[in-house]
């Protein structure tokens, strides 16, 4: 894995001391006094910035801290407003310093929707390791429908901050507004802050992902979105058009990004049956990674049985982090790591709620119990019954 990338250097303006008096003395004087103040602030801007990421290394570590058993709580990570508000402004600048399309590195993981299934993802971070021993290149879909959607955007806004060279966020379908209000997250952070303020974080955090990009690129050859390929993309070069901040319409190339399909069936591009969007079938895949002289695109977006899925004469990828996804889907959670030589290794991760199951309380063993004995009994009026 890359080194631990170096932190932030900050220099003074070169021409501190210009525009002094011409007498030598007051000149001196004033001299004297800007350079005592220029050497206390470059000892205290290296402090500050430190103690800043101190604090935010401090941060990630609690939320780290969680129990990974499903009777446990983790309202121990006690995510105050003002973390999440400062969190928030640091994420955004630090996305609005990179490009709208991410060029990235091979050696890296790549994760699916996590929908705020915080503690199953936190059960995969245990596996893989976190920034800046591990780099991780996340396609959307980070709130919603889950019941930690808060703990699962702040940590990985808190990676990016610290560590933007291991770390990368792609945007969803849920992280856009007309989803994500209708879906969870912002009566989440209603019922943490109260009404007031809650909205206050639901606009913080909303400003966070009109920053975020839609796509990625590994080693030229590998492009990542959340939803899949859009018939209007022709050129890498058109992402430089994108103005952020941004929303995404209901239509065009981002729409398609962060909302298309595969159809397995499908020929060209149709309708997708979500109303939003459209379907491509394999061939409009191999036209769309001829035309970019790629070799395959890795999304996320839909829910797959074994967390990984290989579709589309494997020109296409699908990954989905969030394992029982729900608590009706039957699925594991999965990632793929690209090497350093562009293999890709697929990886699964049970859910919690499977590996671990929740603990009955005595009354619900009591009426189990209950259950299984009258199952066992068999009745009068059947007892003779042939069948």
């Amino acid at each position: 894995m890359p080194n631990k990338a170096d932190p932030e250097k900050k220099t003074l303006a070169s021409e501190a001391h210009s525009g002094f008096s011409k007498r030598k003395k007051k000149k001196d004087r004033t001299r004297e006094t800007m350079e005592t103040q220029d050497a206390g602030s470059e000892a205290a801007l290296p402090s500050y910035e430190k103690m800043v990421k101190d604090q935010l290394k401090a941060f990630a570590n609690r939320l780290l801290k969680v129990p990974i058993l499903p009777d446990k709580t983790i309202a121990e990570t006690n995510i105050t407003l003002t973390e999440v508000t400062e969190l928030t402004y640091r994420a955004r600048e630090r996305l609005m310093g990179e490009p709208g399309f991410v060029r990235v590195a091979p050696g890296i993981c790549v994760f699916g929707d996590i929908h705020g299934q915080y503690q199953d993802f936190i059960k995969m971070l245990e596996k893989t390791g976190v920034p800046p021993k591990q780099r991780m290149l996340f396609l959307g879909d980070y709130v919603d429908r889950g019941p930690y959607s808060l703990e699962t955007v702040c940590l990985l806004l808190t990676y990016k901050v610290l560590y933007p060279k291991h770390i990368y966020l792609l945007r969803g379908n849920h992280e856009t507004r007309a989803v994500n209000t209708q879906y969870g997250f912002i009566e989440e952070c209603r019922t943490r802050y109260g009404t007031e303020n809650g909205n206050a974080t639901y606009t913080n955090m909303m400003h966070v992902f009109n920053c975020m990009p839609v796509a990625a690129l590994i080693a030229n050859r590998i492009f990542c979105c959340h939803g899949g390929i859009s018939e209007y993309l022709h050129s890498f070069n058109q992402f430089k058009n994108i103005i952020r901040p941004c929303d995404i319409t209901d239509t065009g190339m981002l729409c398609d990004l962060i909302w298309s399909d595969p159809n397995a069936c499908g020929k060209g591009y149709e309708q997708s049956p979500r109303s939003i969007s459209q379907t491509f079938g394999a061939d409009a895949a191999a036209e769309f990674c001829d035309t970019l002289n790629i070799d395959l695109v890795i999304r996320a977006h839909q829910c797959v049985n074994d967390g990984v899925e290989f579709l589309l004469n494997d020109r296409l990828i699908t990954v989905f982090s969030a394992p029982f996804y729900c608590n009706e889907t039957d699925n594991l959670a999965g990632m793929v790591c690209v090497d350093k030589n562009l293999n890709i290794q697929g990886y699964q991760s049970k859910s919690i709620l499977r590996e671990y199951p929740p603990k009955q309380s005595e009354k619900e063993k009591d009426k189990e119990k209950e259950v299984v004995k009258d199952k066992e009994s068999p009745k009068e009026s059947n007892a003779s019954d042939p069948k």
